[in-house]
């Protein structure tokens, strides 16, 4: 039999073993396509958002699960690279303050004067997450912040650069009283890793 015609037949007996029954084959069907989907990222994990992070983290030479993890978590899950925080001057993606914002300059390399300007003038994901390029050789605002950090070397380091730069190496840092009346549930550096990994949706 030659292999086209054994093909066929192994289909019509798989048929006849199933009794023609489609509800049957319908059930198989809904498992492989549930198996599937279970390899790919929930609804709500953004692939172009993650695509842009992964670009990111690999010109920083940080993990790119853990940078995706902080920027969902100092969003409030949102991954919105306009949201303000109201209790602060802290907006975007890596909640810049102002005095953070005036550090860091837009594509024309001029300073921000305030983090409200920074979003006014960089308001989508990809400035915020641009990598230096010919269109931009400063690169975005959250470039700029973490390549200023030189001994980032654990996920613990990576947060503290964001949250609190002083607590870099110090794991359990106690943060100040009026940190953490801003912060609730947020006493020490690691309770803020605990926080954040809590929050992060499963993949």
């Amino acid at each position: 039999m030659k292999p086209k015609f054994l093909s066929l037949a192994l289909v019509v007996f798989s048929f006849s073993v199933m009794g023609n029954s489609s509800k049957s084959f319908e059930t198989i069907l809904q498992e492989e396509v549930y198996e599937f989907v279970e390899v790919y990222p929930p609804e709500d994990f953004n692939i172009n958002t993650y695509t842009r992070i992964e670009y990111l983290a690999k010109e920083l030479n940080i993990d790119s699960d853990t940078l995706y993890e902080l920027i969902h978590f100092e969003t409030a899950g949102t991954m919105n690279p306009k949201i303000q925080n109201p209790f602060s001057s802290a907006k975007g993606l890596l909640q810049f303050t102002d005095p953070s914002a005036r550090k860091l300059r837009d594509s024309s390399g001029k300073k921000y004067i305030s983090s409200e300007q920074l979003i006014t003038k960089c308001s989508t994901q990809e400035c915020q997450l641009a990598i230096p390029g010919k269109n931009n050789k400063f690169g975005g605002p959250v470039y700029q912040y973490l390549s200023g950090f030189k001994n980032i070397q654990t996920k613990h380091d990576l947060y503290m650069a964001v949250f609190y730069p002083m607590a870099v190496g110090k794991k359990n840092f106690k943060f100040p009283e009026h940190v953490v009346d801003i912060n609730p549930g947020i006493v020490t550096s690691s309770h803020y890793v605990e926080m954040a990994e809590k929050r992060m949706p499963k993949r």
